[in-house]
């Protein structure tokens, strides 16, 4: 039986007893937070899937004149300055007075204009239509584990299947499950996504086999990608050992 004098004492001690257990309770509580805070750092994002996330309609962008465009460039009220001529390797064409104009890199519009500017003077109202023949032949860049990576000419109807054969078909390294599509969207960013071709491959669904665009980019990794939006940087960057822009077609 606790004496008057021993009574608060006890209850003192109790309460530092509650304290402290409300004290270890916080700090496991704390503890826990921060574990599961550092084990999502550390967790890597999933690649998304093109049946997760479909793959962007490419931009309708005005279209850039390009080395091998087939040029028809017609001078109203003057038919004898009238050409028929590609753009060559270095992005000129020649014509009658002015000599060489740079024609790769702009519109047909934009053409236009420069030889009206270049031909005022030269005649009394410059009048001048750019109308391409031909385009130049369209290119995907296929990378990665293929027999043969490097820039390929682009069919409409071509399907990714087709031009990982194109380019020598898989390597046994290959990891078929995820195959890498880059295309850009809307706004022109590079967007990438992931695509299981072993159901294409296996003949269980051979209709999944996606149809590609002209400029898309088809990358076959050898181990898993678990970001596929930081190895899409850095392969637009050029970090990794083959870079799209500096891809030659192979002969």
């Amino acid at each position: 039986m606790p004496t008057t004098e021993t009574a608060p004492m006890i209850r003192r001690r109790g309460s530092q007893t509650r304290r402290a257990r409300l004290a270890a309770a916080l700090a496991l509580c704390l503890v826990s937070v921060f574990a599961l805070a550092g084990c999502a750092a550390r967790t890597p994002v999933q690649a998304p899937s093109v049946l997760e996330a479909p793959v962007p309609t490419p931009p309708v962008l005005p279209y850039l004149l390009q080395t091998g465009d087939q040029l028809g460039i017609r001078f109203y009220g003057s038919p004898e300055l009238d050409e028929e001529q590609p753009i060559r390797p270095d992005g000129l064409i020649s014509l009658p007075f002015v000599g060489q104009v740079k024609a790769a890199g702009l519109t047909p519009g934009q053409l236009e204009e420069q030889l009206v500017e270049l031909y005022t003077g030269e005649l009394a109202s410059p009048r001048i239509n750019v109308i391409v023949r031909a385009f130049a032949q369209q290119r995907i860049f296929i990378g990665g584990e293929v027999g043969a990576q490097g820039a390929y000419d682009f069919q409409e109807g071509l399907t990714l299947m087709q031009a990982v054969t194109q380019a020598g078909g898989f390597l046994t390294s290959a990891r078929r499950k995820q195959v890498i599509l880059i295309r850009r969207d809307e706004e022109g960013t590079p967007v990438g996504r992931a695509v299981d071709v072993l159901a294409v491959l296996s003949g269980r669904a051979p209709e999944t086999d996606l149809s590609l665009r002209a400029a898309d980019i088809v990358f076959v990794p050898r181990t898993k990608i678990t970001s596929v939006s930081e190895f899409v940087a850095q392969y637009i960057r050029g970090a990794l050992p083959v870079a799209p822009d500096l891809a030659v077609a192979p002969r």
